[in-house]
């Protein structure tokens, strides 16, 4: 589940990874998704992830080089490894969501994998990532498809409309987000 926030997969592209899709020893940590009409686009990975991918290969893929051709995620049934089904996905959002909600009313009642890549791209944008970066990150042809995710909540027009007001009565200088901050400049120039 953090891997598919981190890099705001579709279900079908997580299922599709192999081990050899990783590139976590990298500076700049990086997964390979192969999405709709079998494009490749590369995703960085945070550290934080990063950490639990490597604990989730030392349990799941103890023997495995990096450079293997086996599905990152799997099932077992009769002692071979076939490639999860979608639904087998619903059912851990599902269980897991369920547990979260118990300590976090904030969770959605119901759960399911597409609300992670829903939630990551919405993140994204309200962080200050452009929209048609966004798009790129999510794998879009069409730029249409990306405008989705950008609608725009009661809390971003509050914040908007604070910026707007104290800006018109003098009371500050708009700052741009990514101002002193390398890690987003080099993310909103696709450097990270």
């Amino acid at each position: 589940m953090s891997l598919m926030y981190d890099t705001a997969a579709r279900c079908s592209e997580m299922l599709d990874m192999k081990i050899c899709d990783l590139r976590l020893n990298l500076a700049s940590p990086v997964a390979y998704l192969r999405g709709k009409g079998d494009k490749v686009r590369a995703v960085p990975v945070m550290p934080k992830t990063v950490e639990h991918i490597k604990r989730y290969l030392h349990i799941f893929h103890p023997t495995a080089e990096p450079q293997s051709n086996d599905l990152l995620f799997f099932t077992t049934i009769h002692g071979v490894r076939h490639r999860m089904s979608p639904d087998a996905v619903a059912q851990f959002m599902k269980k897991y969501g369920e547990q979260a909600r118990k300590v976090c009313t904030e969770i959605p009642e119901r759960t399911h994998p597409h609300q992670l890549r829903h939630t990551r791209a919405i993140h994204l944008y309200r962080d200050g990532m452009p929209l048609v970066l966004v798009g790129e990150y999510l794998g879009h042809v069409n730029p249409e498809t990306t405008k989705i995710y950008a609608y725009a909540d009661t809390e971003m027009k509050r914040k908007a409309l604070e910026i707007s007001d104290a800006k018109r009565s003098g009371m500050i200088d708009v700052v741009p987000v990514w101002s002193d901050n390398e890690d987003m400049i080099l993310r909103l120039s696709g450097l990270m």
